[in-house]
């Protein structure tokens, strides 16, 4: 299962050998991913180019398409979840340079007031 999950696929022989298994106990068990993961891609490869898809141009207008779509989707959903968790805030005035000793290192104060979402 681990070899069809990208991240998973990637980490698990590292996670294996800090873990202390062994390279005889790891193979049998990595092995018949392996070979699944394999079969699964040629098989999916034989499909699509066995189907004849790939030789008329509509289909990669349609995943074009798709590709856009998909794009505008996450942009939308994390616009609003970064919307949702920021909370609102303006500032007020930026001040004006000052010698005073508790100022920050620039010499400029600067006052943000948060309004609170009624």
């Amino acid at each position: 299962m681990s070899r069809v999950l990208p991240f998973v696929r990637t980490v698990l022989p590292a996670v294996a050998g800090t873990a202390g298994l062994t390279y005889r106990r790891f193979l049998p068990a990595s092995l018949p991913g392996g070979v699944v993961w394999a079969s699964l891609w040629v098989g999916a490869g034989a499909s699509v180019a066995a189907s004849g898809i790939l030789g008329h141009p509509v289909w990669l207008a349609a995943v074009a398409v798709a590709a856009v779509l998909l794009a505008l989707v996450v942009r939308v959903v994390r616009r609003r979840l970064s919307a949702d968790e920021s909370e609102p805030c303006r500032v007020r005035s930026l001040g004006r340079p000052s010698l005073d000793p508790g100022a920050s290192a620039s010499g400029i104060s600067l006052r943000v007031d948060h309004e609170t979402a009624a």
